[in-house]
């Protein structure tokens, strides 16, 4: 530690002990990825990875189903997503579930430019 002195606007003088430390190296900063970690895109999911987004909590007062459903839009690629919704719709859960606006999952996404992909899988599995 080193000492320093700081001016206020009074222009007295305050000695304030600040710690100067050495800048984190990559490893040790949680915020910067690690090296030997690669982000992967567009590699093929596993089961157990897309079986994940089934497991997703939702925000308080909303619907589990909607939230899981509205998630895995969000996160997977329309071919993974097809493949969600049938371990989805194996648990028995529900579809047609409504968010916090009263509306579905499939209305919700119909809005979107790019989702005629997901929504046709949606409408193929059983979705209105």
């Amino acid at each position: 530690m080193s000492t320093r002195i700081v001016r206020c606007a009074s222009e007295f003088v305050h000695p304030l002990v600040i710690p100067i430390m050495a800048p984190l190296r990559p490893s040790e900063n949680p915020f910067m990825a690690r090296k030997d970690k690669k982000q992967i895109i567009g590699e093929p999911m596993t089961d157990e990875q897309v079986r994940a987004f089934l497991h997703t909590l939702p925000e308080t007062g909303m619907n589990p189903d909607y939230h899981t459903l509205l998630r895995a839009y969000r996160s997977l690629r329309a071919q993974d997503f097809e493949r969600f919704l049938m371990f989805f719709v194996a648990e028995g859960r529900d579809l047609n579930a409504l968010g916090p606006d009263g509306t579905s999952i499939l209305a919700t996404i119909s809005a979107h430019q790019q989702a005629a992909e997901y929504t046709d899988i949606l409408i193929r599995a059983g979705g209105h």
